[in-house]
């Protein structure tokens, strides 16, 4: 392998030796130029260009014609990238001020041979793009250049050198080639050339009435191409006819034809290999030349591409991609080490690209001799004249299908060839399936050739329509008797507007004549080659064709066969290969009648001026005899597009038309050239509705706006009503029959709806019946619901409360104490919920039952009962007052003893097992949250260590031994807590509610006289915010109660709860809820008379089956308690979080 690479090195340096040295010596002295702008985007494209002129052995020098303004120079770096010289930027012209960077080319160009030195010292000359690679020496001599024979690639998308741009813009239309890209010319030619370039560019820059895509094949329409006009405009002008060639030069991603390898790759379009894609418009401002070591995206290897390609052909393409992309990183490689870049870190791509099998895919590429294809003249022969005396019988067909979207093309067709005065017979080669033709109604609108449909290919299965007109002619050239020596073969969405002969446009046995289809771009590439014996026969013709019907008969079956080819060659329908912008082969009929023709190498007279489009700009003096309505046209605000009268019956509806087009007032009247393309367009139009009137006219449709004969059905659709017109008495009976089953349709559809209407209003009383009583159910449910929300059970454990609230969709049964203490705390769903206490309050903002009392309230009821809750809640707040007052008395009769010391459990030392009376007496409307966290805080601590000490002390006591210490410890409690027993009020105890509140008080003695004032002058009112507190009490007892529960022998944990007693709003320290329950306990534990006189007056207020049902809860308490011992779990961190209180809560809790 060393060898083999030594060896193909020394060639490559010995064949651009003998280049350079060929290439310095006159008549064969060659100069290669491209021309660029002070861009980063041009930089990278030197960067690439340069290195492949170098590694491809091109012989002579290489000169870049750097456009630049003054400006753009000053902060420019890539002066050093290539041999440069310098032209002036007219990227803004001087002269119209017009923005247009191409035309530097032909300024750069000729500014180089009025200025340079090096352009007295050439012979030959070569023109490039920056956006090309070099694959090989570039040698116009062995290109087939001669003087005043320049050699130039294919640009066949320069549509303007056939039709009027060429006539406007030259003398000599017959000389205009499209060419571009490579230009390889001697430098005598290209003095002459030049300023025509320039002069010819700048015309048809400014010529922007002329810059539409029919005119120029510039697919944005903005004179884009101009420079590319220029030139070949230019080179007719001065008399240059080209050799071309359409294999030299290709584009990347482009399959390469079979033998020939191509020396240059134009970049200028996307291309793509599996998932990776470039498109040089992705670099506009790329900044890689001078970013160290940054390459483009690297493309996939070489044996990567073998496995994705099987197909050999395809996957030569692709390589040729790889090349390209890698010649360029390579560059780039080299550019950033003239730079000063550091090395770049070993990659496997940067390993591949000094590969041996790099350097063997990029070698130079030399011509072979005779390789080189030069396409035939593309310029018309002379007519030939055969019509000297009688003029020959003319048949005119047209093909179509059983529907009614042919039926009005054919409307039209047949008018339009009656006015034009055609001669000969007229034939309508009619494609029908058995069924179709059944229930056909067309049958009298032409002379009918009937023929078997081909759509559904009877052996593919393949739907094809357009077929059929291929087959339509076979089928009537094998079963009809032709007098006729000349065909016309046309389409039915054609109009005619004179007549076509033979004669006239000299059409002759051997050479038929036609219309151009340019955009059949096949006849130019491998298609053709693949299609065909004689690919250089291959005419892009279609629409009219006049044909002698001997060829006709020769060349029908090869037509077809022709078609079914290119149409089964699914891997070409690509558009690089077709032309069809949708790529699914639809177009395949087009190309099987220029292939077939070109296997019989019938050559076809090409006229452009039979055929018109509506809203194409129509060629000065031309007599269009034919209109072809296939692309939507528009004048002004009005447009007609066949496409969307697809499925839209305008034979059989009398009086149906196409919307009328404008008045011929109403087009340009200043430019010439768009006011003839709009009167044709008129014209076109007019004539299609003016066959349709005469066609209902035949049919004896009624007179439009006549109401003897009118009748109208009217049909529903979804919200639309369409209103159809039926027929009279004196339409035939097919159409007499269609109106009755139409009438039939409508009545059915009618029953329909109304079932549909009825159904709808029946659901709707269904569901306002579901949902009212719904609506009651939820207003029942909802007082229930709240009232269990409420609810909570407690239980007394060692002298202190514990309470278990329930969940919210449970409540405890009463007196079940055993259950009770069984139950759990559980937030099940309302785990992921927020705690807000608005949420869940039954005061909050949105009560449905405040709601639902407005509803159904009645004048006068909100005062009534407003007065009621002010009695009520009055009576309570004096029963309350009685109590404290009761609670005063009996604590005045208590010795004060003294307070007990009990050790932490900690081992901290004695604290006070309660909290001190001035922080309880502390008032909660005057500290903030912060403050009263911390006093929280402060509690906790204190209680925990007596409460684990007095916990451990208990457990394992018999209940007698608790009792006996709570009454001796009673007195010392009641000192320091001051609890006041709240006397139960008759009306809680008859409404038995689950929630019965309890009001502690403290000592009156201990406290200032404006408190004694506040707390007497006080009343309880009902509002949200007590409520608020009261709940918020309620849970603080949970955690508190628990504290106190008798622990068994085996108890080794205290209990603990994350939360100690906190201060009420009042300032008051809160205790449980007070129930029946709790009342016995706590006048058990209290030892005094004036405890026994308040027990024995509410007992007395009880009945006594109430006084049984306590005892015997009392006694399963106190067994549960000998033999139970709970042991507390903290609870989540987010239920010791308390929500912040709104302004509302914390205004009402100052009151």
């Amino acid at each position: 392998m060393r060898w083999d690479l030594i060896t193909a090195i020394v060639a490559a340096l010995v064949v651009s030796g003998l280049a350079d040295e060929s290439g310095q010596r006159a008549p064969y002295r060659i100069h290669t130029l491209f021309s660029v702008e002070c861009q980063n985007y041009f930089d990278w494209q030197t960067v690439g260009l340069m290195h492949s002129f170098l590694k491809s052995g091109q012989p002579g020098p290489i000169t870049r014609l750097l456009s630049c303004t003054d400006d753009q120079k000053k902060n420019y770096r890539g002066m050093n990238l290539a041999p440069t010289f310098e032209v002036p930027s007219w990227s803004r012209h001087p002269k119209t001020g017009d923005w247009y960077p191409a035309i530097n080319k032909p300024v750069g160009v000729l500014y180089w041979l009025q200025h340079s030195e090096d352009a007295k010292h050439v012979d030959w000359v070569v023109i490039l793009d920056a956006d090309m690679i070099i694959r090989g020496p570039i040698i116009p001599w062995q290109l087939g250049a001669e003087r005043g024979r320049p050699f130039a690639a294919h640009y066949g998308y320069l549509v303007g050198c056939d039709n009027l741009l060429v006539r406007l813009h030259t003398k000599h239309p017959e000389l205009c080639d499209k060419v571009g890209g490579l230009l390889a010319m001697h430098i005598d030619d290209l003095r002459v050339l030049a300023p025509l370039w320039l002069s010819k560019t700048e015309d048809v820059r400014q010529d922007t009435a002329h810059w539409s895509t029919n005119l120029t094949g510039d697919i944005y329409g903005k004179g884009w191409i101009s420079e590319m006009y220029g030139y070949s405009f230019g080179a007719a002008e001065a008399g240059l006819k080209h050799k071309i060639n359409d294999d030299l030069m290709i584009y990347p991603g482009y399959v390469p034809r079979e033998g020939v390898e191509p020396i240059l790759m134009h970049y200028g379009l996307p291309f793509s290999i599996g998932n990776w894609s470039f498109t040089k418009l992705d670099h506009h401002e790329d900044n890689i030349v001078y970013d160290c070591n940054r390459l483009f995206p690297e493309p996939p290897y070489p044996r990567e591409v073998k496995i994705m390609e099987p197909d050999p052909y395809k996957r030569r393409g692709l390589i040729l991609s790889l090349e390209c992309m890698n010649t360029l990183n390579e560059g780039l490689i080299l550019r950033h080490a003239e730079n000063g870049c550091p090395k770049p870190k070993w990659t496997k791509y940067l390993s591949f690209l000094k590969s041996k099998t790099f350097m063997e895919l990029t070698k130079p590429k030399l011509l072979a001799p005779g390789s080189v294809h030069i396409l035939p003249d593309q310029h018309e022969p002379p007519p030939i004249n055969e019509f000297k005396g009688t003029y020959p019988k003319i048949h005119t067909l047209f093909s179509t299908e059983c529907t009614t979207y042919f039926d009005w093309q054919t409307v039209g067709f047949m008018h339009s060839f009656r006015q034009s005065g055609q001669p000969g017979n007229i034939t309508r080669l009619l494609s029908c399936t058995d069924e179709a033709l059944k229930d056909y109604k067309g049958h009298d609108l032409a002379p009918t050739h009937y023929v078997p449909s081909m759509s559904r290919h009877p052996l593919t299965g393949d739907w094809y329509p357009a077929i059929n007109k291929p087959a339509a002619v076979v089928h009537w050239l094998h079963h009809t008797n032709i007098d006729a020596e000349y065909v016309v073969i046309l389409d039915a969405d054609m109009i005619l507007r004179g007549p076509i002969t033979p004669w006239e446009f000299k059409a002759a046995r051997g050479r038929p004549v036609s219309t151009p289809y340019d955009y059949l771009i096949g006849c130019d590439n491998d298609l053709a080659r693949l299609h065909t014996r004689n690919p250089e026969a291959c005419d892009k013709v279609g629409g009219v064709i006049i044909m002698h019907i001997e060829d006709l008969r020769k060349f029908a079956m090869y037509w077809l066969l022709k078609t079914q080819e290119v149409r089964a060659d699914k891997e070409h329908y690509g558009k690089e290969f077709t032309g069809d912008i949708y790529e699914s082969g639809w177009i395949s009929e087009m190309y099987g009648y220029s292939f077939g023709a070109a296997e019989l190498n019938l050559r076809h007279i090409i006229n452009k001026e039979i055929l018109i489009y509506p809203g194409y700009v129509p060629e000065p003096g031309a007599d269009y005899r034919v209109f072809h309505y296939g692309l939507e046209f528009k004048v002004g605000n009005w447009s007609f597009d066949k496409a969307n009268w697809r499925n839209t019956d305008l034979i059989n509806k009398c009086w149906a038309k196409f919307p009328d087009p404008p008045s011929p007032s109403a087009v340009h009247q200043t430019d010439n050239d768009l006011r003839q393309r709009d009167l044709l367009s008129i014209e076109c139009g007019q004539k299609l509705n003016e066959a349709l009137f005469l066609h209902h006219k035949r049919r004896n449709c009624p007179e439009p706006g006549s109401e003897s004969t009118e009748k109208m059905s009217v049909s529903r659709k979804v919200g639309n009503i369409e209103t159809k017109q039926t027929q009279g008495s004196d339409d035939t009976k097919e159409s007499s029959g269609s109106s009755e089953s139409e009438g039939r349709f409508s009545t059915l559809k009618l029953w329909v709806i109304a079932l549909w209407l009825i159904s709808g209003v029946g659901f709707l009383v269904v569901m306002l019946l579901v949902f009212s009583t719904r609506r009651g159910r939820g207003t029942t449910r909802g007082k229930g619901y709240r009232n269990k929300r409420r609810t909570s059970s407690c239980t007394k454990r060692m002298g202190e409360s514990a309470c278990l609230m329930q969940p919210f969709s449970y409540a405890a049964p009463q007196g079940d104490s055993l259950g009770a203490l069984g139950q759990s705390v559980s937030f099940g769903r309302f785990m992921s919920e927020k705690l807000d206490w608005e949420k869940w309050s039954a005061f909050s903002t949105h009560n449905p039952y405040v709601a639902e009392a407005e509803r159904y309230s009645k004048p006068g009821s909100v005062a009534q009962k407003k007065a009621f809750f002010e009695a009520h809640y009055k009576k309570l707040a004096a029963a309350r007052k009685a109590a404290a007052e009761e609670a005063l008395l009996l604590q005045q009769q208590i010795p004060k003893p003294q307070p007990v010391q009990e050790e932490d459990f900690n081992g901290g030392g004695n604290k006070d097992w309660l909290v001190s009376i001035p922080d309880l007496e502390t008032s909660r409307g005057s500290l903030d949250d912060s403050a009263e966290m911390k006093l929280l805080a402060g509690e906790e601590g204190v209680f925990r260590g007596n409460r684990q000490s007095d916990e451990k002390e208990n457990c394992g006591l018999a209940e007698s031994e608790i009792n006996a210490k709570v009454s001796s410890t009673g007195g010392e409690h009641v000192d320091e807590e001051k609890p006041i027993l709240m006397k139960k009020s008759k009306d809680s105890q008859q409404s038995k509610s689950s929630t019965k509140s309890r009001v502690s008080k403290y000592n009156s003695s201990e406290r200032t006289p404006s408190q004694k004032s506040s707390n007497k002058s006080s009343s309880y009112t009902f509002t949200p915010a007590k409520e608020f507190n009261r709940l918020v009490s309620i849970i603080r007892k949970i955690d508190g109660s628990r504290a106190s529960s008798k622990p068994t022998k085996d108890c080794k944990t205290p209990l603990r709860t994350p939360s100690s007693n906190k201060v009420s709003a009042k300032g008051i320290a809160d205790d449980s809820l007070s129930t029946p329950l709790s009342s016995n306990r706590r006048s058990r534990k209290m030892e005094f008379p004036p405890c026994r006189k308040l027990e024995e007056k509410f007992k007395a207020m009880e009945p006594q089956n109430q006084k049984a049902e306590e005892r015997s809860v009392e006694k399963e308490e106190s067994k549960l308690r000998q033999r139970l011992c709970f042991k507390a779990k903290p609870l989540p961190n987010f239920y010791k979080q308390r929500p912040k209180s709104t302004d509302q809560t914390k205004k009402a809790l100052l009151q």
